[in-house]
């Protein structure tokens, strides 16, 4: 037999404290932006008369707070954007190459057969490849270059 006191299993979850505190943030921002109204659209016989809003300032500053808050987002993106250029390392520094999170591979002198090249149509020695192929390493820049710029021949 079930007692009185106990709950029904239906009962909703009680809600987190996210959502309460941004219900709060929803609720608070748009008193604000109402008060804010009523400071730009009331004349201001009205605004002096009220003993609540007799403590706002004057009207010119409703268009002077919005265009200061658009000009300080503005500045915010041009210095974020300043720092980025500021903290970006030049594009002739190894850093944009390797950094501490880079596998490269272990350097092992190439032995007399491995320097000969292959005979496909690549032409880059078979112990740079082999490297690689060992495991998960980020290749190295010269090896990407050689494949992507092969070298030339030249014609006298």
């Amino acid at each position: 037999m079930p007692s009185i006191m106990q709950l029904p299993d239906d009962d909703p979850p009680l809600p987190s404290y996210r959502a309460t505190n941004g219900f709060l943030a929803l609720c608070t921002t748009y008193a604000l932006f109402a008060l804010y109204l009523i400071w730009a659209l009331l004349p201001s016989s009205i605004l002096t008369a009220h003993p609540f809003l007799a403590w706002l300032p004057d009207q010119a500053w409703t268009t002077v707070v919005p265009s200061f808050l658009m000009v300080t987002v503005l500045a915010t993106y041009g210095s974020y954007l300043g720092l980025m250029l500021y903290n970006t390392p030049p594009m002739n520094s190894l850093s944009l190459l390797v950094d501490q999170r880079s596998e490269v591979p272990p350097q092992r002198p190439p032995s007399s057969n491995a320097q000969m090249r292959t005979t496909t149509s690549s032409s880059y020695p078979n112990h740079e490849f082999q490297a690689i192929e060992d495991g998960p390493y980020d290749a190295p820049i010269g090896v990407i270059n050689r494949r992507i710029f092969p070298p030339r021949r030249r014609t006298p």
